[in-house]
């Protein structure tokens, strides 16, 4: 199955109207209404959806790490250095490489840095 991206609340929604110019399923925390939601409902909503998390949030870290260790699965946590709006295609060509390069199915309760989908990045 094809990834698909949720975008929390601290991420443009610009991001997700590029991304899906690009083809891809991408919704964010602005459009579905979830704005001032908790990082645990964000990460709730992006499981039952099955969608990875986007967020700047190192915080949903221990989050998704505690859910793991309960037994509990989310589809995938992705955190991304803070991008100022002039620097968003950048964030963009990012997500188009994430999103172009994994599946679904091998994101289950994996947390990774969007920034080793740069080219010339060796894992």
């Amino acid at each position: 199955m094809a990834a698909k991206l949720y975008l929390d609340e601290n991420i443009t929604p610009l991001v997700a109207q590029q991304l899906r110019r690009r083809g891809f399923d991408v919704s964010s925390a602005v459009e579905v209404g979830m704005l001032g939601k908790s990082d645990e409902e964000h990460l709730e909503y992006a499981s039952h959806n099955s969608r990875i998390l986007l967020t700047f949030d190192t915080g949903l870290i221990p989050l998704a790490t505690k859910w793991t260790s309960e037994g509990r699965h989310h589809c995938g946590v992705v955190i991304s250095k803070e991008v100022k709006m002039e620097k968003i295609g950048e964030l963009v060509r990012l997500c188009s490489r994430l999103l172009s390069q994994v599946q679904l199915k091998n994101m289950v309760d994996v947390v990774l840095f969007l920034q080793q989908f740069k080219l010339g990045h060796s894992s």
